[in-house]
């Protein structure tokens, strides 16, 4: 079926799936996608592309800029205002020139040499280094000897654009952005970064868990001369206008609407319900009756959880998923596959391509007529004959082995070593203090990242992450898994049913607020119901109840409390005290993960819900009346409905 849409700024679309031809024109940008004859036209700005994937050859004119890529004989050169690039995946050359910026990449001497406006920059994967120069900013990279002022044994990187200063410390773990007066500390210790640009200021205080947003009024516009984006986190508002594209986005009321050139889509989160039309395409998702219906150009689908069925029909194209049978139907141009979870099988043949998938039988073979790869992972054989190369990936000096017969890689990219070998299986990364051994027969990997240690070992199926108290224990033979999040502590047992997931039934059970979902594989049931729009989570103690405008949230993590505050668009985040506040369009929610409060305001403690009551201030004109009436009137509910609990 074949659908042209005009709009006010000449935009013509036609999408026909079944001749897969497309045909975009932004007053001069015209498309032509035909994935039946396997050929694309693009035209954009002077721009062509021809897409023929029997011939495998691709033009690309923008503006100058041309670009021929044959698959074949893998050759691309681009041309972009006197930019010339050559891609010769065999002779692997690229050669860019932006009127004095030059580039040449050589994947076989894999060095790379930039010249803008005075920068130079050679990227030498032996040698590793950059120079970048933008007259006063110089950066220096060598990822062999680790420098950089990113040097991986100090890691240090400055980053100077006449004023704009950085420092990456990745050992002191430490970066000090100043832009125009902005100066970002980021201190992976203490985790501090502070942004102004110039008026506009950000404090983001990680380890404190401290964050000011002040863009001079919470505000912030884009102008891309007519396009203009505004964000307002007082009224909680975004318009986005693109010359005839609205969107207007409103926290409180929770509600967006979006208009693109008559497409309309409403969210309302209290209905859940989205209207998607792009003047034929039609989209109704309700999350209470958990039913989408899609009617893209005689495409119809219906997305049914309790049936779990789509019927996908691109007039020609014809998809069936139905998740209790786990059977897809797919045919395109041809193209037939049926993906049989159960059977495990797949067949695709697209305009000559033909490719098996057989996860039973494990084979593979993909023909793009002279490409040829066969993949059989029982036999575990793979070979790939692309310009000739066959399963060896050798860039003088980088040597990567691919014998998925032997079962053998080895990866040597300047000093690192990576044996891929599966009868032995092993891997070891190090990366100055970073250690990770994969082995398949052991499968153990050690991450040791600034005292951070992580062991995976599949022979015994263990990760234990330790994060500043936080610890975790993935036990696969157990199927066990401890979160210690400052005293929080939740288990997930895979063997029992504890959060549970029952891999042997296949079942999982979650309580969201009397909605109750169970995630019975055998069965595939579920059941959401939104219509309350409440949701409680009781993870060993955890709690959390959701009330967005009338919904409320308490994230009780025995003894959690949040605070978000974007009034002053002021959260803090106390990892230590773990302590958050949240004020939205005046309804504020602490989230206080050790009862510890680093807040100055009043606080009325309804249970675990928390109602801030705010003096006046400068910040009353930027909540508004009708937003902060609403969420308190939702606070009162709030409070009444706990006191009767």
């Amino acid at each position: 079926m074949t659908h042209v849409k005009a709009n006010p700024i000449g935009l013509q679309c036609v999408l026909d799936l079944c001749g897969l031809q497309c045909v975009l024109d932004f007053s001069g940008l015209q498309c032509v996608l035909d994935l039946c004859g396997l050929q694309c036209v693009l035209d954009l700005c002077g721009l062509q592309c021809v897409l023929d994937f029997s011939g495998l050859q691709c033009v690309l004119d923008l503006c100058g800029l041309q670009c021929v890529l044959d698959l074949c004989g893998l050759q691309c050169v681009l041309d972009l205002c006197g930019l010339q690039c050559v891609l010769d995946l065999c002779g692997l050359q690229c050669v860019l020139d932006f009127s004095g910026l030059q580039c040449v990449l050589d994947l076989c001497g894999l060095q790379c040499v930039l010249d803008l406006c005075g920068l130079q920059c050679v990227l030498d994967l032996c040698g590793l280094q950059c120079v970048l120069d933008f007259s006063g900013l110089q950066c220096v990279l060598d990822f062999c000897g680790l420098q950089c002022v990113l040097d991986f044994s100090g890691l240090q990187c400055v980053l100077d654009f006449s004023g704009l200063q950085c420092v990456l410390d990745l050992c002191g773990l430490q970066c000090v952005l100043d832009f125009c007066g902005l100066q970002c500390v980021l201190d992976f210790c203490g985790l501090q970064c502070v942004l102004d640009f110039c008026g506009l200021q950000c404090v983001l205080d990680f380890c404190g868990l401290q964050c000011v947003l002040d863009f001079s009024g919470l505000q912030c516009v884009l102008d891309f001369s007519g396009l203009q984006c505004v964000l307002d986190f007082s009224g909680l508002q975004c318009v986005l206008d693109f010359s005839g594209l609205q969107c207007v986005l409103d926290l409180c009321g929770l509600q967006c609407v979006l208009d693109l050139c008559g497409l309309q889509c409403v969210l309302d989160f209290s209905g859940l319900q989205c209207v998607l039309d792009f003047s034929g395409l039609q989209c109704v998702l309700d999350f209470c009756g958990l039913q989408c219906v899609l009617d893209l150009c005689g495409l119809q689908c219906v997305l049914d959880f309790c049936g779990l069925q789509c019927v996908l029909d691109f007039s020609g194209l014809q998809c069936v998923l139905d998740l209790c049978g786990l059977q897809c139907v797919l045919d395109l141009c041809g193209l037939q596959c049926v993906l049989d979870l159960c059977g495990l099988q797949c067949v695709l043949d697209l305009c000559g391509l033909q490719c098996v998938l057989d996860l039973c039988g494990l084979q593979c073979v993909l023909d793009f007529s002279g490409l040829q790869c066969v993949l059989d992972l029982c036999g575990l054989q793979c070979v790939l004959d692309l310009c000739g190369l066959q399963c060896v990936l050798d860039f003088s000096g980088l040597q990567c082995v691919l014998d998925l017969c032997g079962l053998q890689c080895v990866l040597d990219l300047c000093g690192l070593q990576c044996v891929l070998d599966f009868s032995g299986l092993q891997c070891v990364l190090d990366f100055s203090g970073l250690q990770c051994v994969l082995d398949f027969s052991g499968l153990q990997c050690v991450l040791d990242f600034c005292g951070l240690q992580c062991v995976l070992d599949f022979s015994g199926l263990q990760c234990v992450l330790d994060l500043c108290g936080l610890q975790c224990v993935l036990d696969f033979c157990g199927l066990q898994c401890v979160l210690d999040f400052c005293g929080l502590q939740c288990v997930l047992d895979f063997s029992g049913l504890q959060c549970v997931l029952d891999f042997s039934g296949l079942q999982c059970v979650l309580d969201l607020c009397g909605l109750q979902c169970v995630l019975d594989f055998s069965g595939l049931q579920c059941v959401l119901d939104f219509s309350g729009l409440q949701c409680v989570l009781d993870l060993c103690g955890l709690q959390c109840v959701l009330d967005l405008c009338g919904l409320q949230c308490v994230l009780d993590f025995s003894g959690l409390q949040c605070v978000l505050d974007f009034s002053g668009l002021q959260c803090v985040l106390d990892l230590c005290g773990l302590q958050c506040v949240l004020d939205l369009c005046g309804l504020q929610c602490v989230l206080d993960l050790c009862g510890l409060h680093r807040s100055e305001q009043k606080h009325l403690s309804l249970s675990d819900l928390y109602l801030v009551v705010f003096e006046p201030s400068h910040h009353d004109e930027l909540l508004g009346t009708i937003c902060r009436d609403r969420v308190l009137l939702h606070c009162e509910e709030a409070a009444s409905r706990g006191q009767q609990s």
